[in-house]
């Protein structure tokens, strides 16, 4: 062998070895308890990953008490209609390939109403899978019809999934207000888990009561509803804060629980 192949051939392994060495020093490290993982284990967490976390949360149109309560909730705190109508947002803001065409002669089938508009139909496999990412794998995911506001509403369809559609010229309206606003996130054990903190505020539409929580109980002394002219952003030293708990599973982070922050 000439001297050239020689040579070709040691800088060839040199490479080669400094790329596994790189690789490995990259996705993978040790952490703090002994164990290893690998760096691309977790997402990249930015203010992305966090908006889309935030949008979890829901701001109820039908006076439902949801993660905004007087008490620390997790999912069992939830009723069965908030859950579907969190899996359901998700979908939409997350999920649009998942949001299938409905005809009018598909939801004539199960519902005998002109007054109504089809909007969408979902898959149960997509509307599961979106449950497992939004609550975790150990949530058991209900299957019924739900509303998810006064105007759109969903059917379940055995052997389906579901059908969304809105009933048309629907005159309700919430006697209400509501307002929630992001405030800061922070990442803790090891990037197990997100925190994300935020203010919220729930006000009467007809006076000038404001509230600290979804249920109505706890009266804001400070914040009043002048002609419906509340902007909470503008708010927040006298708002009542939340935080919200994000736990990491299977290469995503799912909703925990929420509290007030006294």
């Amino acid at each position: 062998m000439d001297r050239k192949k020689k040579l070709l051939i040691l800088i060839v392994g040199i490479l080669t070895f400094t790329f596994i060495f790189t690789f490995y020093k990259i996705f993978s490290f040790e952490n703090k308890d002994g164990s290893d993982k690998t760096s691309a284990y977790y997402p990249y967490i930015d203010e992305h990953l966090i908006n889309k976390l935030y949008g979890y949360l829901p701001i109820d149109a039908l006076d439902r008490p949801t993660v905004y309560a007087t008490f620390y909730t997790k999912y069992s705190n939830l009723s069965q209609d908030v859950v579907l109508s969190m899996i359901y947002n998700y979908i939409l803001n997350n999920d649009y390939f998942e949001l299938l065409t409905l005809s009018k002669d598909e939801i004539a089938k199960e519902i005998a109403d002109e007054n109504i508009v089809p909007l969408y139909k979902i898959k149960l496999e997509a509307f599961d899978r979106g449950g497992k990412i939004v609550f975790g794998s150990n949530a058991e995911i209900p299957r019924r019809n739900f509303s998810i506001n006064g105007r759109i509403k969903a059917t379940y369809v055995e052997g389906f999934g579901y059908y969304i559609y809105e009933i048309e010229n629907s005159t309700y309206e919430m006697d209400y207000i509501s307002q929630n606003s992001y405030d800061k996130y922070l990442v803790t054990n090891n990037n197990d888990t997100i925190i994300i903190y935020d203010y919220f505020l729930k006000c009467d539409r007809e006076n000038y009561t404001c509230y600290n929580d979804e249920k109505r109980k706890e009266p804001n002394s400070i914040i009043k509803n002048i002609n419906g002219q509340v902007n909470l952003k503008d708010q927040t030293a006298y708002a009542q804060s939340y935080k919200h708990t994000f736990k990491f599973e299977n290469g995503t982070y799912y909703w925990y629980s929420s509290e007030s922050i006294d």
